[in-house]
């Protein structure tokens, strides 16, 4: 298991493509995140070197269509004997209800089907994203 989390890209959903950050424009990664461009290069790199330690994923979501960024995705400190690990989550507040529960849901069944982590240790997330999986998940934060 610990050795496929690379291949879990892209992820396709009705309305979303999520693919690693080294996939999208330097400059709309950095403007979702706020972040200056160093910075920027900093995290695609170090999300880049976890990966292949096969340690986290990150993703980028974007909406299909228009490929706007949306929301990024970061599981990190993965731990497959104890089915933990650490989540972030930023949703752009530009998403609907709907929009926010198609990605949640979708990455429920990654965390509990795909790569069975059930004990999640939230961080630097919203509240809304706590609640959107805490009726699935362990959550911790």
């Amino acid at each position: 298991m610990e050795n496929k989390l690379s291949s879990y890209h892209p992820i396709i959903t009705d309305n979303f493509t999520w693919e690693f950050p080294t996939s999208y424009k330097l400059i709309d990664v950095e403007k979702f995140l706020n972040l200056n461009k160093d910075a920027t290069i900093k995290f695609i790199s170090q999300r880049s070197k976890t990966l292949m330690r096969k340690k986290s994923i990150t993703w980028i979501v974007a909406k299909k269509e228009s490929q706007v960024i949306v929301s990024l995705i970061d599981l990190t400190n993965v731990d497959f004997s104890t089915k933990s690990g650490n989540l972030s989550i930023i949703l752009s507040s530009s998403l609907n209800y709907d929009e926010k529960n198609e990605i949640i849901d979708r990455l429920i069944y990654f965390l509990k089907e795909q790569i069975s982590i059930v004990n999640i240790n939230l961080i630097n997330s919203s509240e809304e994203s706590k609640e959107l999986l805490s009726n699935n998940l362990n959550i911790r934060s």
